[in-house]
Order: structure tokens, then sequence, then C-alpha cells
């Protein structure tokens, strides 16, 4: 018997050809048959099973994926809102360093030239603060939170976060599949 959703159909995700043969799987699994036809049925779960197996793991390996997010921090020094720039990565790095779906964060040891010192009123503290940024030419779509600021240029994401003891978090998102450059 034919599994739903072939993959000769180019219109079907691998998503979900792997859960239509486990949903087919199930199905069968679940309906009383003959003795015989009992193991027919068994090698086809198991087969259909090591798709949906093999799929989640393909989806899901962050070295096939090379987004790349690096994370820095920066605490005023002075009342006049200028900060300073303070190691967060692991090791004492500058920066954090997190690749493909962040399961591991690594050392940035590199320093962002900026090209912009952007101030912005802190929404936990109602201080001024200065925030050295590199962003990319172009505008870019402002997204406002409770507690961050998103540089959005569709595929590349500056995003500035308010920690509550007075800082500022800055992450440079290079989005799915590219890796982050600072040109």
């Amino acid at each position: 018997m034919r599994a739903i959703g072939a993959f000769g159909q180019k219109s079907l995700g691998i998503g979900f050809l792997a859960a239509s043969g486990f949903m087919f799987a199930w199905r069968r699994a679940n309906e009383k048959l003959p003795a015989a036809q009992g193991i027919v049925v068994e090698v086809a779960m198991f087969q259909n099973l090591r798709w949906l197996v093999l799929a989640l793991v393909l989806g899901a390996t962050p070295s096939w994926a090379v987004a790349e997010q690096v994370r820095f921090r920066f605490v005023p020094i002075d009342p006049c809102g200028t900060t300073a720039q303070v190691p967060v990565g692991p090791e004492g790095a500058l920066g954090e360093l997190k690749r493909g779906f962040g399961l591991r964060p690594q050392p940035y040891p590199n320093v962002v030239r900026p090209n912009q010192m952007v101030t912005f009123r802190h929404p936990f503290n109602g201080r001024n603060v200065t925030v050295p940024l590199r962003l990319p030419p172009g505008p870019p779509r402002l997204e406002h939170g409770s507690d961050r600021i998103t540089y959005n240029y569709g595929d590349y994401i500056v995003e500035a976060r308010f920690i509550p003891d007075g800082s500022v978090e800055v992450y440079y998102n290079s989005g799915m599949l590219r890796p982050l450059r600072f040109d």
C-alpha cells in the first residue's frame, strides 16, 4: 500500500511528507487486521517512522543553518548617558556568538566598529543612554517593544534591549542561512 504524499510531488514540503507518513503508519497500526497482514503494517510503520526521525534530525542540525547572532552589553558609566562595553560572552569575551539554532553560545572576541551613536531613553530608569551601533545603509523599519527597539532591514536585524539594571544589550542578527558581516 502506498503512503500519502509520495516524494515525486513537488508541491509538498519534507515536513508534510514526514507528518503524512507518520499519520499513515499510526492510522494503519490502530486498525484491526488479520495476523498475516499485521507484520506488513508493522514494517511499514517503522519505515515511515524512520523517515520522520530523519526529517527531524535534518531540520534540527545547526551546522547546515548558518544564521548568526552576536550579543554585546553596554553599561552606563556616568550620568550623561555615556556607556562602556563590558564582557558578556563565555570565557570573558566581549561578545556572545550563537550559530545555527543557538544551542551553545561561543565567545566573540572581535569588536564591532560603530558607525552611529544612538541615544535612547531607557524605559526602566528614564535616563538617556548613548549606545554605539553598526547600522547598514538604507532605511530600516523601526519596531518598538516595551523593553526593546528593533531596526529591521528585512534580512538583517539590529536590536537594542533594555535591561532593568540600566544597561543595554545590542543584538546583531543576520537572519536564516546568512553569515554575519560587518562591512
